[in-house]
């Protein structure tokens, strides 16, 4: 899964440049918060309607550093993602 994902991540080589450390990395997933912000005081259909183009850019900056942080403590995503389907 996280193959599919290498090229797209390549481009990205001024974010592994900038967080040159995993903890630097994974601090960066604030940007989870700056995509909560966009629904703050509004319905989800408001927020969406409002705001897709900035989600958009929110959620790619959420998924680049998680797949960085997972890439540098070698976390394989397809096994943990299963792995915590299974514990339910």
């Amino acid at each position: 899964m996280l193959l599919l994902f290498l090229p797209v991540l390549h481009n990205c080589h001024r974010l592994i440049i900038h967080f040159n450390s995993t903890s630097n990395t994974c601090f960066s997933c604030f940007y989870i918060s700056e995509l909560l912000e966009l629904f703050q005081w509004k319905t989800s259909e408001e927020a969406i309607e409002k705001n897709l183009d900035n989600m958009k850019d929110e959620l790619a900056d959420v998924l680049i550093y998680a797949i960085l942080f997972a890439n540098e403590t070698q976390i394989d995503i397809e096994k943990a993602i299963n792995e915590k389907n299974k514990e339910k």
